[in-house]
């Protein structure tokens, strides 16, 4: 147990401390968080990538399961696929929505 607390101290603190010294060039938090969403089609861009991407990911893992389900019913049950495809449906629809960052 003791080694789990000093793993999460120290992953903890490789979290804030590049903050620190990045805000302690004459910025602060507010400041570095402007500079990282300044340029909302970036973010958006990213944001729908990983959403299309996701999405077309969890599509083709319900594909592979449907055809395992398949094979043998009872290793995969139908409502496993039909879940993952309807996610990864959301998540590419997710991307046509307009954000506003």
């Amino acid at each position: 147990m003791k080694e789990y607390w000093i793993k999460f101290l120290g992953f903890v603190s490789g979290l804030f401390v590049p903050l620190q010294l990045l805000a302690s060039q004459d910025q602060s938090y507010g400041d570095m968080a402007q500079g990282i969403f300044g340029n909302e089609m970036v973010v958006r861009s990213i944001i729908q990538a990983i959403c299309i991407t996701a999405g077309a990911g969890l599509i083709f893992g319900g594909l592979m399961q449907i055809r395992r389900h398949v094979r043998n019913p009872t290793e995969v049950p139908i409502s496993t696929p039909i879940v993952s495809i309807i996610a990864g449906l959301a998540l590419i629809g997710l991307s046509f929505i307009p954000l506003q960052v």
